[in-house]
């Protein structure tokens, strides 16, 4: 019996096997949060308020402080799921002076938190400025634009002084600058698209120039009466297996001949998007959307867009594309039509901006607030509010001092450039 109770006994002071397992699962949930690392393992909530508070121009500096900070920045900076960048855009501004010396050129990323910012203060940005450095070229370039040619987080762009200019890669997270090619004359003109294969990893550079240059064109013209218009693409790629080991080197490559002049290569998801006419199709002003495939290299139609405009450009815009049509721009009626790519062969119209001012000669998309309302930037010059259904226009910052160009980022990337290119690194 004695024996007996002491096995009750026993018995009763044994857990239970739910509870054995419940006792296992809290000691290895402990271990894993003593080996957490705060820079990867921080809920995204928490991640996103800690960003929504960091300036994109100190996240640099903020991988310094110590080995979390970094991995928080890696981690967190450029994830999708906290869309962080939802507001953010790189603004380049320089002085509009006769002397190129004079111009203080400076580049800016800047995160719109929301409108209220921008109708506290002058929307110059200043408020952002003084709140970080600036990104800012070092160099003897004293001018520069920044075209709208992102990619995973790099630009291509081009800087400018007096009548040369030069084209490249930049990271302005790096603030490094890797130059392609440099023109000392008006004679050729190209229009670029940068993009990123998504199989090889390869970083590609793509142009499209008339065949015949402008001079060459012209003493046809002038002699013969004729214009024979036609048009070719070359590639640039960059890395250790491709088509230059060195990319200072400038060694294009000749792709494709067209029929149409394409103009303002905007990339996504491995696809180069192009805008153009086809030659002889003048009259009709038909739009053509023009698919090239950045691994492939080959380019085929899209869509074409029924369109009755005089001109037309495309922007990356809200993790698409966004084109915009100029109407009737030589009448008093003007209008501008906002399209968006839905799917690849698959385009929408968005809305129509009615009554725009005759001094407007042209729109880039900035911001879609969540009451829909537009923010754009007009003539690289002022900012504009518009919305949509009201259809009311609102002028932020007339300023005629500045040059102000704009580019939307879709990424971050904290990679070394000379790295990136060479596939070592993406």
């Amino acid at each position: 019996m004695e024996n007996m109770e002491m096995s009750e006994n026993w018995d009763k002071g044994l857990p239970s096997m739910e509870n054995v397992e419940r006792q296992m699962e809290n000691m290895e949930m402990g271990e894993r949060r003593m080996s957490i690392d705060w820079g990867k393992g921080l809920p995204p909530l928490i991640a996103k308020t800690i960003f929504s508070k960091l300036v994109i121009s100190n996240l640099p500096s903020c991988r310094f402080v110590c080995k979390t900070w970094n991995h928080l920045v890696l981690h967190y900076a450029s994830s999708t799921q906290l869309q962080f960048l939802t507001n953010a855009f790189l603004l380049s501004t320089s002085d509009r002076m006769l002397n190129y010396e004079l111009c203080n050129p400076k580049m800016h990323c800047i995160n719109l938190d929301n409108r209220q910012s921008s109708n506290d203060v002058d929307f110059d940005l200043e408020w952002e400025f003084i709140k970080s450095g600036s990104l800012q070229f070092y160099g003897d370039w004293t001018f520069m634009i920044l075209l709208a040619h992102p990619c995973n987080g790099l630009m291509f762009i081009s800087k400018c002084s007096d009548y040369t200019w030069c084209q490249g890669i930049f990271n302005p997270m790096t603030n490094e600058f890797f130059q392609v090619s440099e023109q000392d004359t008006f004679d050729d003109f190209y229009h670029y698209g940068f993009g990123l294969s998504a199989i090889s990893k390869q970083y590609k550079l793509f142009r499209v120039s008339e065949a015949i240059p402008y001079s060459e064109r012209f003493r046809l013209m002038i002699t013969f009466g004729r214009d024979d218009t036609h048009y070719t693409m070359e590639v640039l790629t960059f890395g250790r297996s491709g088509t230059n080991h060195i990319p200072i080197h400038n060694q294009w490559r000749h792709l494709h001949n067209l029929s149409c002049d394409l103009i303002h290569g905007v990339y996504l998801n491995g696809i180069i998007y192009w805008l153009g006419k086809e030659k002889g199709k003048k009259e009709k002003k038909e739009y053509v959307i023009y698919a090239l495939d950045v691994e492939t290299e080959q380019i085929e139609m899209s869509v074409i867009l029924q369109v009755q405009a005089s001109d037309g450009k495309m922007h990356p815009f809200n993790g698409t594309i966004y084109a915009l049509f100029y109407i009737n721009w030589e009448k008093d009626s003007r209008t501008i039509q906002v399209w968006s790519m839905q799917e690849k062969c698959s385009w929408i119209r968005q809305f129509v901006i009615r009554d725009i001012s005759k001094e407007w000669g042209c729109l880039e998309l900035i911001k879609i607030f969540e009451d829909g309302e537009i923010l754009f930037l007009i003539d690289s010059d002022f900012f504009c509010f518009y919305h949509p259904l009201t259809e009311k226009k609102r002028i932020i910052s007339k300023n005629q001092k500045k040059n102000r160009f704009v580019c939307q980022i879709e990424c971050l990337n904290f990679g070394s450039l000379p790295e990136i290119l060479e596939g070592t690194s993406l």
